[in-house]
């Protein structure tokens, strides 16, 4: 019962909804081809496809959802990286902002 409840709890995730979408896109397919060559009705044909159309768009735009995440995510780990808590002074030493201008003067090293 614990195995069939953790695969469960796995087809829940993003994986399991991509998984069940593309296996039922392939479903369709078959379906489709199956319809065709068996040459059914115009109907029952028109329903595979319209299912096929349906399954295959949701597919494509859980994926799209998907990468535009990963690209807003990789964008917001851009900016915060550039925004380092370092800021340039006048003698051109980088100085942590976190530091007190003190303890920045006592760690500079004398230039020969």
């Amino acid at each position: 019962m614990k195995r069939w409840q953790d695969f469960l709890d796995s087809l829940s995730t993003r994986g399991g909804n991509i998984l069940l979408l593309i296996l039922a896109t392939v479903g369709l397919v078959f379906a489709y081809f199956h319809a065709i060559h068996h040459q059914m009705d115009a109907g029952s044909i028109q329903t595979v496809q319209n299912l096929l159309s349906g399954f295959a768009g949701a597919l494509l735009a859980l994926l799209a959802a998907q990468a535009s995440r990963q690209q807003m995510q990789d964008r917001v780990d851009t900016a915060t990286s550039s925004l380092a808590p370092k800021t340039s002074v006048a003698n051109a030493q980088t100085v942590n902002v976190d530091q007190s201008p003190k303890d920045a003067a006592a760690s500079e090293t004398p230039k020969p």
